[in-house]
Order: C-alpha cells, then structure tokens, then sequence
C-alpha cells in the first residue's frame, strides 16, 4: 500500500444500502475520480467497504469497515477519506459533529465528488440540507421495505399493486369472515364497478381498445374517477380480466402467417428468403422479391 511523506495513506469509504438501487463498483469509481482530481493516486486508496448496511446501527456494529476506518483515523494512519456525499459518513447532525471533531485531531482531510469538505466546527446550510434530504431518503426506503415484509407475513394479495384494478376493491379478511389473519389485505370484485361493460365493448370491436374506450364514453358507462375512458384503463382491464393480449411498450409485433402461395419457400441467390409482394391495384399476390437487394436497387 502506498503511503505519505507522513507515513498516513488515503482512504475510500463506499456504503451501499441493500435497499438502494445505487451501485457499489459506480460509487467507488466516482471516488477513485475524486482522488484523481485531489492529485492522489487512485489506485494507492485503501477501500473501507460497508456494502449492504444500512446508515444506522448497520455500520455502527463492532464488525463493519466504517469503526476499523474510525479507529485507523484515530490512530493516525489515515491522510484523507474519500467518499461520494455527505451521507457515507453520517446521518445526522451530532454524528457528523462528532466525525469531524475526531478528523480534525488526527489532520485528516474530507474529500467529496465536489472538492475538499470543511471540517471546521458548525455546519454550511448546504452541508445540513444534505444530510438531512439523504436521512429522510433512506429511512423512507426502511419503511417502505418493513412495510412490504410486513403485507408478505400477513398474506397480502397483492393484485394491481398499492391499488386494486378496476372492478376490485381491497378489504380485510375480517370483516368478510375469510379465515387467516383477520386484518391481512384481500382483493374482491366490487359490484359498484362492472367489468361486463368493458368486456362487451371489447367484443363488439374486436378488441380494438381504442374504439372500446370511444364506445364506452359514448354509452356513458362511469369510471372510478369519473372522467372519460382512455385506453390504458380499457387495456388494463382486459388484461387483469385476461380477456386479451394485451401489447406492452416497446414489445415487438409478430407477423401472423402469410397466405402468399410461396411464402418462406422461395430464397434469392444471396441466401436471403423472398419476400411476397402484391400488386397495389388487384392486392393479388403477384411477385417475390429481395428485400436486401430491394432496398440496394439491385
């Protein structure tokens, strides 16, 4: 390991919250950019990992790489810790007052993505707004996932994600005397919100969802919001009825069977397979052609 005239090295500290999408090798790449520009070598920077802990207690434990960088800080071996945002180091106000303090008696410097950070008592406003924005961030990534280990122990159904499909409505298994958990979150149809509409809109114009959705609004069927009917809502509705196929976004179309008399048959003499034409008056089937040498004007 490379090392000062002092004998200290730098340091990389990269935390990586398993709920987070963020990624660790990008995280630790931005940091290797920001010694980079500090005029230290990359490549001489001793790594703390704490990767799948959370800001909390996770790294707080006796066993995580942010108390072995805390106490080679202490113990002087450290010259500069580089790390991506303000967060890494700390989540709150007194524990970033505490970090610094710590930095400060050992000359160890602070080094961000956007330049050296002061480490002087008190906090910029700048400093304290993101401390507070990435706190708030990742405790709502906690909750949201206690929240879903939560509904996943109860038996939740979780038909139409957070909000039951048109034609649904959620309720608790207790009050429709279900057996399990009384207060488990189950998916039932909702008599106020008629799927046979839709379905026979569907049907009368053979599934085109454009026209079901025009049809619809011209009969007057009510939505759940009471605006007029688009075509996602008609889409979404026949797909969780399973009434048809219905095309997702950037799928691609697959052509239905050609009645060409000598569709996939016939092969040009540069190994590509012919393509049918018609004739643009009679639509007969009237010619195969290349469509490589086609588009060539060969």
């Amino acid at each position: 390991m490379t090392t000062t005239k002092t004998g200290r090295r730098p340091a990389a500290y990269v935390r990586k919250s398993h709920r987070l999408a963020d990624s660790a090798a990008a995280q630790l790449a931005a940091i290797r950019r920001a010694a980079a520009t500090d005029g230290a070598d990359p490549d001489a920077l001793e790594v703390y990992s704490d990767v799948g802990l959370s800001g909390g207690y996770g790294k707080r434990n006796g066993d995580s790489d942010w108390v072995r960088l805390l106490a080679d800080i202490d113990a002087r071996r450290v010259s500069t810790v580089y790390l991506t945002v303000v967060d890494r180091a700390s989540r709150s106000v007194e524990d970033w007052a505490g970090f610094t303090r710590r930095m400060r008696e050992a000359g160890t410097r602070l080094f961000g993505e956007q330049g050296e950070i002061d480490l002087s008592p008190g906090l910029s406003p700048g400093t304290i707004a993101a401390l507070v924005a990435e706190a708030e961030r990742e405790k709502a990534i906690e909750r949201s996932a206690r929240a879903a280990a939560t509904q996943a122990a109860r038996g939740d159904e979780a038909i139409g994600g957070h909000g039951a499909p048109y034609g649904y409505r959620r309720a608790r298994a207790g009050e429709l005397g279900l057996p399990g958990d009384p207060a488990r979150i189950v998916v039932v149809r909702d008599p106020d919100e008629p799927v046979e509409p839709i379905l026979a809109a569907a049907k009368e114009t053979a599934g085109n969802v454009m026209a079901a959705a025009r049809l619809l609004n011209e009969c007057g069927v009510p939505t759940r919001s009471g605006a007029a009917w688009s075509t996602r809502t008609v889409a979404r509705v026949l797909d969780t009825e399973d009434a048809t196929r219905v095309r997702r976004a950037g799928e691609r179309r697959r052509r239905g069977p050609s009645d060409a008399p000598l569709s996939r048959l016939v092969a040009c003499h540069c190994g590509q397979l012919m393509t049918p034409g018609r004739d643009r008056r009679t639509r007969r089937w009237s010619e195969v052609y290349c469509h490589v040498g086609h588009r060539a004007g060969v």
